[in-house]
């Protein structure tokens, strides 16, 4: 299979090295993927769907683990959610707990977690509250301040 398009063209021209695979299936030789790294920026794509947050987030931070940790990078910084330094029934917010304590296993590599408070992706699951409502439902209290 050939990944194609001009952004990826300008990016191959310029010395970039395409590489097909999926952390979120397992698909590819994930243990090549960070080989000629020295810095990993690690996101984990939300299954909304699937509503597997606790079996989802885990199985992706093992898979970063394992492709990190014989890795040459020095350096990874982890999008993960407000509120994931907190262990316990925490709701999704538990995949993101279980992703930060499985990466902070990494040997020799300095790990920044980035705690974002809300993630904007697709505003169609808030149609109808915004229809009705003018505006979007969240569960903190308004006087509660969120990165």
């Amino acid at each position: 299979m050939r990944l194609a398009g001009p952004l990826l063209d300008a990016l191959v021209e310029r010395g970039a090295e395409p590489f097909l695979g999926s952390f979120d299936t397992g698909d590819g030789q994930l243990d090549r993927f960070f080989e000629d790294a020295d810095v990993a920026f690690l996101m984990v794509k939300t299954l909304w769907a699937a509503q597997d947050f606790h079996g989802h987030y885990p199985m992706v931070a093992l898979r970063f683990f394992d492709a990190l940790r014989d890795s040459p990078v020095k350096l990874a910084v982890s999008l993960t959610a407000m509120g994931s330094e907190l262990s316990g029934n925490t709701g999704h917010f538990q995949g993101f707990h279980i992703l930060d304590q499985i990466l902070k296993r990494l040997p020799n590599i300095n790990l920044m977690h980035l705690q974002g408070g809300w993630f904007m992706e697709d505003l169609t699951r808030w149609a109808d509250a915004i229809a009705q409502h003018d505006r979007i439902g969240f569960t903190l209290g308004t006087d509660v301040k969120a990165p």
